[in-house]
């Protein structure tokens, strides 16, 4: 039934937005289902970041099983700092395991992001420790804005080995460009 929103005109577009902005429908739609909504385009057009934020609330799983085509064309919500504030953090969380999805987010947006005081709580101490250990994304950003990164982590969130993999991982990628903010 889904292919039915191939055949929707423009002008039932405002009529589609109010019904899939409901709650309760996008907790009644199984997620296999709202992936295949996401697929269509007059979906893509209408969706904005309150049913976003309202989708990964309800599905945060969606992001682990997205497809990258798709699933850049929603970050541009992520440079929105109050959509930011407010992602899940389960979604967070479903997020870190895919290593894909940072290489899609350009370097100014992959500062915002990485800088964010409540996308960086929803990160346990172990997926930091291994999100240091195995990411090139101090080759990606300044130096000072890894160190800004570890300056909004949480007490409960440091370790050894976080200082460890960044010294060890992060700064030797880091090039004097990044390091002097030169270009």
């Amino acid at each position: 039934h889904v292919g039915l929103l191939d055949i929707f005109p423009p002008s039932a577009k405002g009529a589609l937005r109010r019904i899939l902005q409901s709650k309760e429908l996008i907790r009644a739609i199984p997620m296999e289902v709202h992936m295949l909504l996401g697929k269509k385009k007059i979906v893509q057009d209408i969706i904005d970041k309150y049913t976003l934020l309202d989708l990964l609330e309800v599905h945060p799983e969606i992001v682990e099983r997205i497809d990258l085509k798709f699933a850049s064309l929603y970050i541009k919500f992520l440079e929105d700092r109050w959509f930011r504030e407010r992602l899940p953090c389960r979604a967070v969380l479903y997020a870190t395991e895919r290593s894909d999805l940072l290489q899609l987010l350009p370097d100014n947006l992959l500062a915002m992001v990485i800088t964010c005081r409540h996308i960086l709580s929803c990160i346990p101490r172990k997926e930091l420790e291994r999100l240091m250990a195995v990411t090139d994304i101090g080759s990606r950003l300044k130096l000072s804005t890894l160190v800004m990164t570890l300056r909004n982590l949480r007490l409960s969130q440091l370790s050894l080995r976080i200082a460890f993999n960044f010294v060890t991982k992060q700064v030797p990628i880091s090039n004097a460009h990044l390091f002097f903010n030169r270009k």
